[in-house]
């Protein structure tokens, strides 16, 4: 059986001086921003209360028009991956590649980064970061050697190029030793050291002629406290962290291998590998935030702290004239389409909040003029090159439009 039943719209307003089932006629304990006169049609049907001032007192940008508003949550922290398998071409040297800046004597062969020359020492810094910020990270390297190899390999993620401050440095050298009896062959020593600012620490182990060491994956796990250094899957040393804000990454490879008595072996094959370098980085959790932000005449506007709206610092020229922007909120970060120049801000950074939007993996469409967040993707919609074309970044990372990957996360169009 069908009960109906009427409810009536509160036009006496709020009262919350009686319980609930006890609540006088036509009040409601209940009620926000609302009043009984709705403003279109003057009826006693309910409406939203208008506005009684101003929220922000200050004009965006003089006349022009807003192109976009909207909050900005931020402040739980975000993580992203840069991940380097070395899967280009034989005989690519780094310095070709978009996201090293390297010495031409790195080359890439069989999908190992290597030296070019067995005498050389040379370093490769990783430019895909796009002038990113952060403050802990977890850095994997893969590493192999051919036997007889003598060599060394440092890996640094830190605040500036080939250095251990802010982040940390570790030197990773293997030396083989020619042994001629009774056992023939070449006996090891592998040493780690790991500086973090004033802070130092080293391991060794020692190998004879009948245990072969040949590769291994070196792991550096960075937070708050400490830099802690795994080798062959157990962590074999930590040092206090020297805490700060990393923005550099890289790689530098060393061979000695001159024969005579100690190695005969003079062989320009006989190296140091580097098969696979990936670095996961993380921003800390802060106090949770709100901001509003605002489009208009080009420029970002962002709320301070003291409730007013006020342009924030951009290192490049402003949005298109367009009547509308496109935006999405990734990680803490909003990403903003104009069909010309993406751009993202960024609340905590300490520079220019506004920066050039630009993929480490892949391509991102610069042409796109729309934008939206969905399971954890950044959607570009909306080319004027390809109308019909969707552009999805990799799960949780907005920076890695790599469409030739095939693992679940991998970006798509």
């Amino acid at each position: 059986m069908t009960h109906r039943l009427d409810l009536d719209f509160p036009l006496r307003g709020l009262d919350r001086s009686r319980a609930f089932a006890a609540a006088s006629d036509g009040t409601t304990p209940e009620c926000l921003n609302v009043r009984p006169w709705s403003s279109g049609g003057e009826r006693a049907r309910g409406g939203s209360r208008p506005g009684l001032a101003p929220a922000y007192a200050a004009q965006l940008a003089g006349s022009a028009p807003v192109q976009w508003l909207g909050w900005l949550d931020y402040g739980y922290g975000d993580a992203r991956t840069f991940d380097e398998p070395f899967d280009y071409p034989d005989n690519t040297v780094l310095d070709a590649c978009d996201d090293w800046a390297a010495d031409a004597a790195i080359i890439v062969r069989s999908g190992h980064a290597r030296l070019n020359a067995p005498a050389e020492n040379r370093a490769a810094y990783y430019t895909g970061l796009a002038g990113d910020e952060w403050d802990d990270f977890t850095l994997i390297a893969d590493v192999a050697w051919s036997y007889g190899s003598s060599g060394q390999l440092v890996l640094w993620v830190s605040d500036a190029d080939d250095a251990a401050t802010g982040g940390a440095m570790v030197t990773l050298t293997h030396a083989s030793t020619w042994v001629c009896g009774p056992v023939y062959g070449f006996a090891t020593t592998t040493s780690l050291r790991v500086q973090s600012g004033p802070h130092a620490g080293t391991w060794t182990e020692y190998r004879d002629v009948l245990h072969r060491i040949r590769d291994g994956t070196l792991k550096i796990v960075a937070d708050a406290s400490a830099v802690r250094v795994h080798w062959l899957g157990r962590e074999v040393l930590s040092v206090p962290r020297h805490d700060g804000t990393c923005r550099k990454a890289g790689v530098r490879l060393s061979m000695s291998n001159p024969g005579g008595v100690d190695n005969p072996i003079t062989d320009a094959m006989i190296d140091f590998r580097l098969k696979r370098w990936l670095l996961r980085a993380g921003s800390r959790a802060v106090s949770l935030s709100r901001r509003l932000l605002a489009v208009a005449g080009g420029v970002v506007h962002a709320e301070a702290p003291d409730g007013t709206l006020a342009a924030a610092g951009s290192d490049g020229p402003a949005l298109a004239d367009v009547p509308l922007v496109s935006a999405a909120r990734c990680g803490g970060m909003a990403f903003l389409v104009d069909g010309v120049r993406p751009r993202q801000y960024n609340p905590l950074a300490t520079g220019a909040a506004v920066q050039d939007w630009q993929a480490r993996q892949g391509r991102l469409p610069s042409s796109c003029r729309g934008v939206v967040s969905w399971r954890d993707r950044l959607v570009l919609f909306d080319s004027l090159e390809s109308p019909q074309e969707y552009y999805l970044s990799r799960q949780g990372d907005p920076w890695d439009f790599d469409y030739g990957r095939t693992d679940a996360g991998a970006a798509a169009m």
